[in-house]
């Protein structure tokens, strides 16, 4: 039987989880849980924010959309530019000020592993690529105050104005 990808202890001859947990992370994890709602509450309006505050400034940075009956927790707020070139001014204007940003998440086609088993190449799912090389992560942390997340917008504004 086959756990993880392994035929046997350390032989993987295919791609696997290994999803244990020590027992204090499992521990620490149960008391988080209590907090959850009122931290996605946050979140939802830390992004309720950042929506508003970048509505002015369409199309050079792309919000997501806040569906209505959705609950989308947040966990990431995603914007996008134009390019790549103005994602990474943006991101360096910011990390000149301290702004921790985020790039996240290459296309899952370009990961070596499944263009070693699929035979993806670059530019087969070009959307994909767009969006990887155009988003940037904005900071998202539990108990940011609306004046920072106005100065963060703020300064991408200038950062996409200096592009």
């Amino acid at each position: 039987m086959k756990r993880g990808g392994a035929e046997s202890r350390y032989f993987h001859t295919e791609i696997g989880w290994n999803f244990k947990m020590p027992d204090p992370n499992a521990a620490l994890g149960i008391s988080q849980l209590k907090k959850l709602p009122g931290i996605i509450k946050e979140k939802q309006k830390l992004a309720l924010n950042y929506t508003k505050l970048f509505h002015d400034f369409l199309p050079e940075v792309i919000v997501p959309e806040i569906k209505k009956n959705r609950n989308h927790t947040f966990n990431l707020f995603s914007i996008r530019f134009k390019d790549e070139k103005t994602r990474n001014s943006v991101k360096c204007y910011l990390d000149e000020r301290k702004i921790e940003t985020r790039i996240c998440f290459p296309p899952v086609h370009l990961q070596p592993i499944y263009q070693k088993l699929y035979d993806f190449k670059l530019n087969m799912f070009p959307a994909s690529e767009l969006a990887a090389k155009t988003t940037l992560c904005m900071p998202m942390i539990v108990g940011l105050s609306e004046s920072i997340q106005e100065n963060i917008v703020e300064y991408v504004k200038k950062a996409v104005r200096l592009t």
